[in-house]
């Protein structure tokens, strides 16, 4: 970027000085050089924004699928802790893991179907980092009455 901004300034210095129009021409030339600039420039920071959301969507998404994963195990654990137990009260606990491995179902298909281009990324990272924060406390504190 700095290179075509250079590139541009230097065009532009050597043709206002070996040039051969009239003071006019120049600095409309001149002026065109530098809407061209500005341009390249916005265009530039424009494409830099991007880059960076996307690094950040990218990672945001792995982070959130390793999460979502371990939740899927901790969810396996429980299963087979109550397929072992015997107690009284397995029906109201598999009925609970069934709700907390249907809510870990919904937000992977919140985050596949999430359209960065037509949402609001900082709500919905906001919104979605709550909804998985609760169901790890969910899941944390099914494990302690367990106990």
């Amino acid at each position: 970027m700095k290179n075509k901004l250079f590139t541009i300034a230097m065009a532009l210095s050597l043709t206002t000085f070996f040039g051969c129009q009239s003071a006019t021409e120049k600095v409309e030339s001149a002026q065109e050089n530098a809407r061209d600039a500005k341009s390249e420039l916005r265009e530039a920071r424009e494409d830099a924004v991007t880059a960076a959301a996307t690094d950040e969507w990218k990672e945001y998404k792995l982070q959130t699928r390793e999460r979502m994963e371990k939740n899927d195990l901790r969810i396996a654990e429980l299963r087979a802790r109550r397929a072992e137990s015997g107690k009284v009260m397995d029906n109201v606990y598999s009925s609970r893991i069934d709700a907390l491995q249907k809510t870990n179902k919904d937000l992977q298909d919140r985050l596949d179907n999430y359209d960065r281009n037509g949402g609001d990324w900082d709500k919905f990272k906001r919104e979605f980092s709550y909804d998985l924060d609760e169901l790890g406390k969910a899941l944390d504190g099914f494990t302690d009455e367990e106990n």
